[in-house]
C-alpha cells in the first residue's frame, strides 16, 4: 500500500475543505504529510484528488470573477413575454450594467496592494486617483476588447 491510500485517499473531503479555505498545494500537502512535489504528481496520477481541490476552489474562482465584472461593467440578456395584438412573444433585451466603483477599489486593493494602499507611503492623493483611472481604464480596454472579440465569433 503505497503514500496514496495510507495519506490521501481517506482525506478528500477534508482536502476539498482546505482548498475552499484557500490553502496552498503546499499547505495542503504539509497536511498530508506529504512532499508539495508528490501532491503534484498524485494530482496528475488521481482524478479524484485533482476533482476534490478543483471543486474546493471553484467558488472562489466564481466570485473573483463576479467581482472583477461588477468593477468593470458588463452586459447580459433579460428574456420577457410581450403581449401585442393578443398574442404573446417572446423579446430578448440586452441591459448594460455600470461599473462599480466600489468594487472596481476592492479589486485593485487587493490584486495590487503595493499601488492601491489607503495611505501610500510618500505618495500623494492626486497621483493615486491618476493611477486609479490608469488602470481602470487598462480594464476596462481589456473587457471591451475581449467581448468585441466575441461578438464578432458569433454568427
Amino acid at each position: 500500500m503505497g503514500k496514496y491510500e495510507t495519506h490521501v485517499a481517506d482525506r478528500l473531503c477534508e482536502v476539498e475543505q482546505w482548498a475552499a479555505e484557500g490553502l496552498s498545494n503546499a499547505a495542503i500537502a504539509r497536511r498530508l504529510g506529504i512532499a508539495s512535489s508528490t501532491l503534484v504528481r498524485y494530482i496528475r496520477q488521481y482524478p479524484t484528488l485533482g476533482a476534490a481541490l478543483h471543486k474546493g476552489r471553484s467558488p472562489d474562482k466564481e466570485v473573483e470573477q463576479a467581482l472583477f465584472r461588477r468593477a468593470v461593467g458588463y452586459e447580459y440578456e433579460e428574456e420577457r413575454m410581450e403581449e401585442a395584438d393578443a398574442k404573446k412573444k417572446r423579446v430578448v433585451v440586452r441591459k448594460h450594467v455600470a461599473p462599480d466603483i466600489t468594487a472596481a477599489v476592492y479589486w485593485l486593493k487587493n490584486r495590487m496592494p503595493g499601488r492601491w494602499q489607503d495611505r501610500p507611503a510618500g505618495g500623494d492623493k492626486k497621483v493615486k486617483e491618476d493611477n486609479f483611472l490608469d488602470a481602470l481604464g487598462i480594464v476596462a480596454q481589456e473587457v471591451w476588447q475581449t467581448e468585441s472579440e466575441a461578438d464578432a465569433d458569433e454568427p
